[in-house]
Formats: structure tokens, sequence, C-alpha cells
């Protein structure tokens, strides 16, 4: 049982990632503006040679700003926006460079129109991700409490429901009920998943020590063991 560090203050994206989102819409916009140019002097069916060739330049710098626009999947960054409002922040870049390209207001207008959509999306994906960090920060608080200022008890398994399948480093999980009585003479009873090795599965009768706080004694943290044998240990 190790204390849980407290999660770092929210933060946007680092500074590689707003460079990146920069060159990609540098890159973005110069493709569109490269179109809109060649809108204005090409006629027929070099315009329709046109547009395949510019979609894939397109298509993966939307592709680059949705994956760099959203941030880290660590719940310290705080990410600028979701996939699909990526997207349509980007496609906004490249179609302001094709009315730079092509001297038409038309895209401009539609630059704006995105540029709105991506400031709501901007704006719920910041409360959504700041209310997780309050989650986050407030689950880590009560993990510290339990184990700076829980009272342990030494608790008995009493059932325990079939263990499952076996993971790569050799444990397994079940549902384990364990009893105990706390500081204040009551008995206690609570099931709680536990992971322990596969070769070692835990046995009514047999023995766990159980942290708690005084004023929510049944929400428990345990520790399965063998009297005089680490958990870990094999048996010789």
């Amino acid at each position: 049982m190790t204390p849980t560090e407290m999660p770092p203050s929210p933060g946007w994206l680092s500074p590689s990632r707003r460079t990146g989102l920069v060159l990609l819409s540098l890159w973005l916009a110069a493709t569109g503006w490269a179109f809109g140019t060649a809108l204005t002097t090409l006629t027929g069916a070099d315009r329709g040679v046109l547009a395949p060739m510019c979609a894939l330049p397109w298509l993966l710098g939307c592709i680059g700003w949705a994956a760099t626009g959203r941030g880290s999947d660590d719940p310290s960054p705080l990410p600028v926006v979701g996939a699909g409002a990526s997207v349509l922040a980007a496609l906004g870049v490249a179609l302001l460079g094709v009315a730079l390209g092509a001297g038409t207001p038309l895209p401009s207008a539609a630059t704006a129109l995105l540029a709105g959509v991506v400031a709501l999306a901007v704006r719920r994906t910041v409360r959504e991700r700041a209310a997780d960090l309050v989650r986050i920060a407030a689950g880590r608080e009560h993990e510290r409490r339990i184990q700076e200022e829980g009272i342990t008890a030494r608790a008995t398994v009493t059932g325990l429901s079939g263990p499952g399948l076996v993971d790569d480093e050799g444990r397994s999980w079940a549902e384990v009920d364990l009893r105990w009585t706390d500081v204040s003479g009551v008995g206690r009873a609570a099931r709680i998943r536990l992971s322990f090795p596969a070769y070692d599965p835990p046995r009514r009768g047999g023995t766990a020590t159980v942290r708690y706080l005084p004023d929510d004694p049944l929400d428990v943290r345990a520790e399965l063991h063998r009297d005089g044998v680490p958990q870990d240990a094999r048996p010789e």
C-alpha cells in the first residue's frame, strides 16, 4: 500500500504540440492557397485534375491536426478540442488559404462559421476535462487519506468467487469476502476484488490486512497474505 500522488494542475498543449499545430496550419493554408490560385487560372478538365491532387495533402493535414490538437491521454494536459472539432479547425484553415488564393470571400465566410463551431467545442471540452481532473484529484485525495490516516485491522477470508483468467504476470483476480472488527468493536464485512498469485489463491480462513477510514469503515483497501510468507513468494 503506497501513497498515491496527486495529479498535476491542468495545462494546455505542450510547446512541441503547439509548434506542430502551427506547422500543420501553415501546410494546410499553403495547400488551400495553391488550390485557390489554381482555380482562377485553370479551366475545364484541368480543374478536375486539381481537386484530387489537393485532396491527399488536405486529408493528411486534417489527420495530423486532429492527432496533435487532441493533446495527450495523460490526465494532466488539457486537450484543446476533440478529434471532430480538430478536423473542422483544419478545414477552416485550408478554406482560409483558398479564400486568399482565389480572392473570393465565400471560403472566408465558411472559415468564420467553422471557427464558431470550434470555439463552442473548445469551451465544452475544457469544461468536461476540468470536471474530469476534479474527479481524479478527489479520488487521489481519498486514496491518500486512506494510506496516511487509515486504520489497519486483521481480516479473515470468509468466501470468494472462482478465480478468473491468469494474466501475463501469473496473477489472477477474484471477489473475496472479508470479515473484521473495527476499532469500536463492531463486526464488519465486505466483498473486495483482489489480485493474487495464481499458484496461491486465497482460501477460507485465510487472513488479510484491511485499511479504512474511521468515518467510512466499509470503503476498505486490502492485502491478502499468508502468515510468515510474503504474498508473492513461491512455495518451496
